[in-house]
């Protein structure tokens, strides 16, 4: 009889330790299920805000070429009659640029 009962003591013990087992790696499993979805989502919105970005820079950059026409346009319209006209008269008076900001070592270049 005595060996009967740690014989039952014994599976009762392995039932146990069975379920608990079970329960942790069922958990586990949960938590890297919602884990992996998680990932996946965030990984998809970073996709889409990749591409969306992507198109942003392309509008930037067209803007920026379609600006640099009109400037070039515009440059290119301008003569020294236009100049006289709007008012503009020659500098007699020479602007010099600093180079460095150093008080000894400062280079001095005249601007025309």
């Amino acid at each position: 009889m005595y060996f009967s009962s740690e014989q039952s003591h014994m599976s009762t013990s392995s039932s146990r330790s069975r379920v608990i087992t079970s329960r942790v790696l069922s958990v586990f499993a949960g938590t890297c299920v919602i884990a992996y979805m998680v990932l996946m989502v965030q990984t998809i919105s970073l996709i889409n805000e990749r591409k969306d970005v992507r198109s942003e820079i392309r509008d930037t950059q067209v803007a920026i070429s379609d600006l640099e026409v009109k400037y070039f346009e515009l440059a290119q319209s301008i003569d020294q009659q236009v100049i006289t006209d709007l008012g503009f008269t020659e500098s007699v008076i020479p602007v010099f640029a600093y180079t460095d900001t150093k008080p000894t070592y400062a280079t001095v270049a005249l601007v025309r």
